[in-house]
């Protein structure tokens, strides 16, 4: 996964979308979950994206800047187990350059770790985060092990920010 944001994020061009595309790939593998965000400005909203991040105007997202971004989307981001809210690792932020970003072909990506409890009855994750759009699609991702526990029943929300799921006889 972590192979794929750098390639992603450096040397790859998106296609243009007429709207931001806003993602979450929950990856379930035994003892722990890896959350990764990728956010894929459209070109119409791109330069005002751009400049959310870049919060001096200087032209460029500083390490700074990325990681106050970082840390909001950690705030609008839930993940709990059996009721049990889990803690993320601070996020690792990789902002596309800004000419890619404002013409709406490079993307954003955010990535968090949690630990999971070897038992799994329910894991419930929420993405609130609002700035850019309010859409989100999560796409949960299970390691064998975690398929071994059997495949969990998928609940998602209307506006597909919230993602609820339940594994067999829980």
């Amino acid at each position: 996964m972590a192979l794929i944001s750098a390639l992603t994020a450096g040397s790859v061009l998106a296609h243009p979308h007429g709207e931001v595309d806003q993602q979450v790939t929950l990856s379930l593998l035994p003892g722990r979950v890896v959350i990764e965000a990728v956010i894929m400005p459209s070109a119409p909203d791109g330069v005002a994206i751009y400049a959310q991040l870049d919060r001096d105007g200087d032209g460029a997202v500083s390490g700074f800047e990325a990681t106050d971004f970082g840390a909001e989307l950690l705030a609008a981001t839930h993940l709990s187990a059996g009721g049990a809210a889990l803690a993320l690792s601070t996020p690792e932020v990789t902002i596309a350059e800004r000419d890619r970003v404002e013409t709406g072909l490079g993307q954003i990506i955010w990535r968090a770790e949690a630990e999971l409890p070897s038992r799994l009855e329910r894991l419930d994750f929420t993405i609130d985060y609002g700035a850019f759009s309010h859409n989100w699609f999560v796409q949960p991702f299970y390691a064998s092990e975690i398929v071994a526990m059997g495949v969990p029943e998928l609940e998602r929300s209307g506006d597909g920010a919230t993602v609820t799921l339940r594994w067999p006889g829980n």
